[in-house]
């Protein structure tokens, strides 16, 4: 098993999530310009995110609720891959309340166009 790391050559973020320890009561989403994707020989269809710092910790097993460990936001879409491809306003909504959630979400995001989707759909303008 070999890992290699792609560059990263566009203006993609990361929104990565973190949870409570149950997974359930709220997710804060922080945002990272990727440096570059860690690529696995043996698994080269699921590439993972390379950050400043590192990702938030897997979440607990929420089943049913999903609870991704992060998302490419591209193109005014977050997609978690093979999971969702949403607009940020409706993936708040997915995170709080998918498969039966009523989780808080909570944002320590910087980037200028997802904290603002972020305020417009909290309510905090």
């Amino acid at each position: 098993m070999a890992k290699q790391i792609v560059a990263n050559t566009n203006r993609d973020l990361i929104v990565s999530m973190n949870y409570d320890p149950t997974g359930e009561a709220w997710v804060e989403l922080f945002d990272n310009q990727p440096l570059g994707w860690a690529v696995d020989d043996v698994d080269i269809a699921h590439p993972l995110p390379v950050v400043v710092g590192s990702l938030p910790p897997v979440a607990a097993d929420t089943a049913p609720i999903l609870s991704p460990q992060w998302a490419q936001y591209s193109g005014g879409y977050i997609v978690v891959p093979d999971v969702v491809r949403l607009p940020p306003a409706e993936f708040f909504n997915w995170l709080k309340s998918n498969n039966g959630a009523n989780r808080e979400v909570r944002s320590s995001m910087k980037s200028t166009d997802l904290n603002q989707a972020y305020r417009q759909w909290s309510g905090g303008a």
